[in-house]
Parts: C-alpha cells; sequence; structure tokens
C-alpha cells in the first residue's frame, strides 16, 4: 500500500501532469480530449507500477520504461494524442513511445525509487 500511494503521489506524477497540462492548454484545451481523466488515471497507473516495482520487478528503469511504454500505447492507439496534442506526424508518431520510455524510466530511477526508499 505505500508503494502504491508514493508511486501516485504529486512529486512522482509531477512532470507527467506538466508537460500533458502544457500541450492540453497550448492546443487551446479540446474538448474531444478527455483531460478530466488524465489527474485520475495517471496517478493510478503510476501507483500501479510503483507496487510492480516494489514487490516484483525492483528494477526502476525497467519499471519506468514499462510505464512510459503503457501510457503511450494508450495515449496513441487510444486517444490519439502524438498528432492532435504534441504534434507529431504520421512519419513519426511512432517515436512517443521511444521518448516515453526514456522519459519515465528517468521518473522512476530518480524521483520513484528514492521516494521508495523513505522508510
Amino acid at each position: 500500500m505505500k508503494s502504491f500511494l508514493i508511486g501516485s503521489s504529486l512529486p512522482s506524477i509531477l512532470v507527467t501532469m506538466s508537460y500533458v497540462g502544457y500541450y492540453f492548454r497550448m492546443k487551446g484545451r479540446p474538448s474531444d480530449i478527455p483531460y478530466e481523466m488524465f489527474p485520475i488515471f495517471i496517478p493510478l497507473f503510476f501507483g500501479i507500477f510503483a507496487h510492480v516495482e516494489e514487490n516484483i520487478i525492483k528494477n526502476p528503469p525497467l519499471t519506468g520504461a514499462l510505464l512510459g511504454l503503457s501510457l503511450s500505447l494508450m495515449g496513441r492507439f487510444g486517444l490519439d494524442l502524438p498528432k492532435r496534442m504534441f504534434g507529431f506526424d504520421n512519419s513519426n508518431e511512432y517515436q512517443v513511445h521511444i521518448i516515453a520510455m526514456i522519459l519515465y524510466a528517468g521518473i522512476f530511477n530518480f524521483i520513484v525509487k528514492p521516494l521508495l526508499k523513505i522508510k
């Protein structure tokens, strides 16, 4: 339970919520993107993956990369976010997966891992 709470806490999700909020605002707050669901599902996924990290995987960069890949797959195929929000086109929208894996590996290694070590 502790790992879930740490993973879903503000320090863990701040980077993600910041860039998602920024791009959402820059695109004029499109009403067809369910932004109000992001503050619910992003912490939920972070909490689940932090719990998996603490109890199963025990490799923060790998766990973060898996989270990044999961979120980018949902964002790309479920909501078409690379094109609609982040400005990717058809020729380079696959890059969102690579970027997400690297970004979330860093988040888990440098933010979530130290928070999980706090007793």
